[in-house]
């Protein structure tokens, strides 16, 4: 990716008025050149699930800026998770959807333990990362599973909670939008995400990161 540059949008929304979003989104940076950008949603609804999505994004955020490997970093969020829970008494988990992006090489991973799909916009076509995997908390070992892209410049990634796609992995009405979606800012692209989604009926927390790469300038 040297020469390239790369703009990152994050926008959520809480399912009714007035309550509190069990999502959390964040996007960071480390200095061995990796850019994260992250969903959580926290199981449930209410303080409860805010709470532990929250827990997850920190706890991501600062294992992975101080340059700890993904994977030892999910096993460990686990445990933490699965040990909170064992003090309390409760039976708090979350999703994690994480995707770690190379900014020398352009090669991104993609880690997923119960998360929605990921939509990578490559050329006005549209490809669909899935997983079948538990969220972080449930079981003892992390259920993640981890796809491999090589992102450049012109190519959109579009990570989104499950109150977008409402367990509908093609999502119509998404796909149609993000096909004709390379003139959007993400700026615009997340926050139209996120309408669009209430205003198809969805009732549960919204969330949306759009992370587009884009060829340096001249000059």
């Amino acid at each position: 990716m040297s020469g390239e540059s790369f703009f990152a949008s994050a926008e959520d929304r809480a399912g009714e008025p007035g309550a509190v979003c069990g999502d959390t989104v964040n996007c960071f940076s480390n200095d061995n050149a990796y850019f994260y950008a992250l969903v959580s949603d926290g199981m449930g609804s209410g303080e409860e699930a805010s709470f532990t999505s929250r827990i997850c994004s920190i706890f991501l955020e600062k294992m992975l800026r101080a340059c700890n490997h993904t994977d030892v970093t999910l096993r460990m969020l686990n445990s933490f998770i699965r040990s909170k829970n064992s003090c309390t008494g409760t039976e708090c988990s979350a999703t994690v959807d994480l995707m770690e992006l190379d900014l020398l090489s352009g090669s991104a991973s993609f880690a997923k333990s119960g998360a929605a799909p990921t939509y990578i916009v490559r050329d006005g076509a549209v490809f669909i990362l899935r997983s079948r995997t538990l969220p972080i908390g449930i079981i003892r070992s992390p259920d993640v599973r981890v796809t491999r892209s090589e992102i450049s410049a012109g190519d959109t990634v579009i990570m989104v909670s499950d109150g977008v796609t409402q367990n509908n992995d093609e999502c119509p009405w998404l796909v149609s939008l993000l096909s004709a979606s390379e003139e959007i800012a993400p700026e615009e692209l997340s926050r139209l995400i996120v309408r669009k989604a209430a205003q198809a009926g969805s009732s549960d927390d919204i969330s949306a990161v759009v992370v587009r790469v884009e060829a340096a300038t001249a000059g």
